[in-house]
């Protein structure tokens, strides 16, 4: 007779194949060549490699940081500036031209950030952490200028994104200064809004039903993270999954950094890439080891091109191969340490201006970076 068989769900949703109802013949070659699709049905329904997204625990969730600076109106009134991002600078513009992304400097557009969507999941990106602000620094919340951030548009533009199935993700609280949130109370206020506004958005990154936040100044956070987590409850999750930014506090989820570098020496230094990511290897072993902890891989770091007079420290031939020996010391470390969940974050997908990034640009447009992440993964 006929019989037919329910297909695979992948997690997006998509049936992981569309097959006609299939006739079972008592045949050996027949039955050979359906044993054959059904274990590759297994297989796609296991991996989803479209998707960035895996089931099988062996293979880390990969995240990476996203900055958008690159919306907005620049404040500059120079000739260059006039169709400018609001963190591009006329040195970034003229002498770091290789940095700009394929898609050019702005990306506050909807299908500019499906293209992103697309070309992350295809190379391995699990998912994006958008770096969130709060306003008014150290004031009353501002939902209003909030929701009119520049800063906050490709977080918008991706949950519009027709193919945003296709990856997660979560925030970041970038609460730094001229987003500091002070208080409890404030705290409790953003929690409220990130659970109305973004945690119930089918593609939100949780971890047994827990949001993913991020925060940046983690110590500032910290004495409010229990009344957070209890306020989570009353909406009906299992609380936050909290991240901390290079603060070792046990009160935390997980633990690990939205950068990693050697201090400064007040004046502008370089060093290779190469010790960039030996001393962020470093950075990861120095947590004890009943610390959970989520290793950052650095894809670069040169402000230069934010610099008026350079003094700072910057890092310079990097290669996609040593950047894919990076990714796999962190692959190696999370499954050493058995961290839970096993992630990776990476800095970043589009710091520009700070030299770290991921992204294809007029330097790589056929980003070799992006295709170690998915080398290492395979």
């Amino acid at each position: 007779g006929v019989q037919t068989c329910a297909l695979p769900i992948c997690p997006s949703g998509r049936k992981a194949d569309e097959l006609r109802p299939i006739k079972i013949i008592r045949h050996s070659k027949m039955k050979a060549k359906i044993f054959c699709l059904f274990f590759l049905i297994v297989l796609e329904f296991i991996v989803c490699p479209q998707n960035g997204w895996t089931q099988d625990n062996t293979i880390p969730m990969i995240g990476a940081y996203y900055f958008d600076g690159w919306s907005g109106k620049n404040n500059s009134q120079e000739l260059w500036a006039q169709e400018a991002p609001t963190h591009l600078t006329e040195k970034l513009y003229n002498d770091y031209n290789e940095r700009q992304p394929i898609w050019g400097w702005r990306n506050d557009d909807l299908a500019i950030m499906e293209r992103q969507i697309d070309i992350a999941s295809q190379n391995g990106i699990t998912f994006f952490l958008f770096c969130w602000y709060w306003k008014k620094d150290k004031g009353e919340m501002d939902i209003k200028s909030i929701e009119n951030h520049a800063s906050h548009t490709s977080l918008k533009l991706f949950m519009k994104a027709r193919n945003k199935h296709k990856m997660k993700f979560a925030l970041l609280i970038a609460n730094h200064q001229g987003a500091r949130i002070e208080g409890e109370d404030n705290w409790l206020k953003a929690m409220d809004y990130m659970a109305e506004t973004y945690f119930q958005d089918s593609q939100y990154l949780k971890v047994e039903n827990k949001p993913v936040v991020a925060f940046f100044n983690a110590k500032a956070a910290a004495p409010s993270l229990t009344k957070m987590n209890d306020y989570l409850k009353t909406k009906n999750y299992a609380g936050l999954f909290s991240i901390s930014c290079n603060d070792k506090s046990k009160k935390y989820s997980a633990n690990s950094w939205y950068n990693i570098r050697e201090h400064e020496p007040g004046y502008a230094y370089r060093k290779e890439y190469e010790t960039l990511a030996k001393n962020a290897e470093v950075s990861w072993y120095t947590y004890p080891k009943e610390y959970n902890i989520i290793p950052l891989v650095m894809a670069g770091w040169d402000q230069r091109p934010w610099e008026k007079q350079e003094k700072s420290l910057y890092y310079v031939n990097r290669t996609p191969q040593l950047f894919k020996q990076h990714l796999k010391n962190a692959v190696q470390f999370v499954n050493e340490r058995s961290c839970k969940p096993k992630m990776i974050l990476i800095y970043a997908w589009n710091e520009y201006g700070e030299g770290g990034y991921i992204a294809p640009t007029v330097g790589d447009p056929k980003g070799k970076y992006l295709k170690m992440i998915k080398e290492v993964i395979r």
